[in-house]
């Protein structure tokens, strides 16, 4: 892959569009690319947060895993985005608190921590970078504690089937499905099973058809 330009990688991530010219050209000579495996673990708990990347293409799955191994997905990281948990350990120099693993292969260029903490110390912009992304993280994880602990599953895997369906259909399994919402996949086979009982959904192989929800 060739080296982006500052207008690319300002296309890619609009927030810097704004940037001093300096800032962004001293983050594009630190910067190293790096391509991502489809399966890839990226971290795992407890991993030293040694790089930031900032993801062109892909797409990670970040999550915890429970005793039981049962999983939960915390969020996922896009396209233009960063992993604010790489941020927070980086700037608190603590270990990886989930996992990350590349569900879709992609790109992203690669910060060291150490130049990732220089440029926050430099630039105010940098901390705004920051703040923003955790400000929005922050909101999105405490809509998810409230969902996990205060609405019957049933309820979540409704407005999960809302949600993520593309046309009225969701190419999905079972047990994915069980792994967002942080249960097993018997539940989840159940739960499906009464709402098509009821003609909310039609279910086949991988496939779930939403036809009123």
């Amino acid at each position: 892959m060739n080296p982006l330009t500052k207008k690319e990688f300002q296309q890619y991530f609009p927030f810097f569009r704004t940037c001093p010219d300096a800032m962004v050209d001293d983050m594009l000579s630190s910067m190293s690319h790096h391509h991502f495996r489809k399966g890839q673990m990226v971290f795992l708990e407890n991993d030293a947060c040694t790089v930031l990347a900032f993801l062109l293409s892909g797409d990670i799955r970040v999550y915890m895993l429970g005793e039981e191994g049962r999983e939960i997905t915390l969020y996922d990281v896009l396209q233009g985005e960063t992993c604010i948990l790489n941020v927070a350990c980086i700037l608190s120099s603590t270990p990886y608190p989930a996992r990350a693993m590349v569900i879709e292969e992609g790109d992203a260029y690669l910060i060291s921590a150490g130049d990732f903490r220089r440029f926050v110390d430099r630039y105010a912009e940098m901390r705004t970078f920051v703040y923003a992304g955790l400000g929005g993280r922050l909101i999105s994880m405490m809509r998810l504690v409230e969902e996990v602990a205060f609405r019957r599953l049933d309820e979540r895997l409704r407005h999960y089937l809302a949600e993520k369906n593309e046309d009225g259909v969701l190419n999905t399994t079972h047990q994915k499905i069980a792994n967002e919402l942080g249960t097993s996949r018997e539940i989840i086979s159940r739960l499906l099973g009464e709402l098509e009982r009821k003609g909310v959904v039609s279910l086949s192989r991988n496939r779930i058809e939403v036809l009123t929800l």
